[in-house]
């Protein structure tokens, strides 16, 4: 019987710790119609940078920034370069299908960004400049920069294309932090 309790309450403090560590948030880098690969050259620490491995041949088409988000707003960023002239989706997420993450303040060097800390709204009430696929939520409480930022997960994501030049580096700014449910 002793071991059996000492064995739940292990599974219950480890249980808590996971749950305490926070999601993973995840951009994905995507260049239009793979027509060139990306290379990356530095980012924050604690970052885990993969090529999309399903893609095969092309899978430096599609980078994957992976991290852990706090319950705090926390800066990251990434540096990539181009290999040819091309248009980039950066796609904000989180690595699951049920943890959302909230981003605001992306920030862009070596190219340009628009409405990064999602202020301004379009017709529809969503952030102007960006497009989404699936659910994503635009917050007006608790964001970094201003009033707004977004909660983003896997299967809800929200993306802007930007342009980028042949062997310019582009370096990505964002605040990210955990969202709880």
């Amino acid at each position: 019987m002793k071991k059996l309790m000492k064995a739940v309450l292990f599974g219950a403090v480890m249980f808590e710790a996971v749950s305490m560590m926070g999601a993973e948030f995840r951009i994905d880098l995507q260049v239009d119609k793979d027509i060139c690969g990306l290379a990356v050259d530095r980012g924050s620490e604690g970052l885990r940078i993969d090529k999309a491995s399903w893609k095969k041949e092309k899978a430096d088409c599609r980078l994957l920034i992976i991290g852990k988000s706090g319950e705090k707003w926390e800066e990251k960023w990434v540096q990539f370069i181009p290999a040819e002239d091309c248009n980039v989706s950066v796609q904000l997420m989180s690595s699951s299908t049920k943890d959302y993450v909230a981003y605001d303040n992306i920030r862009i060097e070596g190219s340009s960004i628009g409405n990064g800390s999602f202020e301004q709204l379009n017709s529809k009430g969503n952030p102007q400049g960006w497009y989404g696929m699936g659910k994503y939520i635009l917050k007006n409480t608790d964001a970094a920069d201003g009033k707004n930022c977004v909660e983003a997960f896997h299967n809800g994501r929200v993306m802007q294309t930007i342009k980028c030049k042949k062997g310019q580096p582009v370096k990505i700014t964002f605040m990210v932090r955990d969202v709880k449910r």
